[in-house]
């Protein structure tokens, strides 16, 4: 996860979005509780911007990103999505998913951690290969 103290940027439009998503899942059962609490936590201490004035390093929903693992060296793309356009695609992560949360608002050159079954990793954010914003498409 992020430290507390690492701010984190989003647009107006993902912040509003995310902010329906939180409260349609809390309505569901089986949806994990932990992952919702992080995404409050998260949207209640992101900094928000209009999308025409997002820095283009910034990860936003639907961006894709290169991220590097520290361990390994290994380098991967991958896309930060909603849960409904995720569809188990291997270079898609879900928001609510624990990479998802550590990914959202942060920066390229940032460090980030998360713990899957197999233990804590950590990645640096490289690139960003597609940020939609960047291009101009503020409703993505």
């Amino acid at each position: 996860m992020k430290a507390l103290t690492h701010e984190i940027v989003l647009t107006h439009f993902d912040h509003q979005r995310l902010q329906g998503l939180l409260r349609v899942f809390r309505k569901r059962s089986g949806v994990d509780p932990w992952s919702l609490f992080a995404l409050d936590l998260e949207l209640r201490r992101a900094r928000t911007v209009a999308a025409d004035a997002i820095p283009s390093d910034v990860v936003t929903m639907n961006s894709k990103v290169v991220l590097r693992d520290l361990a390994t060296g290994a380098s991967s793309p991958l896309t930060l999505v909603f849960p409904d356009a995720w569809a188990q695609d291997g270079q898609k992560v879900p928001v609510l998913s624990p990479l998802g949360l550590a990914l959202l608002g942060c920066r390229i050159g940032d460090r980030v951690e998360y713990c899957e079954p197999k233990g804590l990793r950590r990645l640096v954010i490289e690139e960003i290969e597609f940020q939609p914003e960047a291009r101009g498409n503020y409703f993505m």
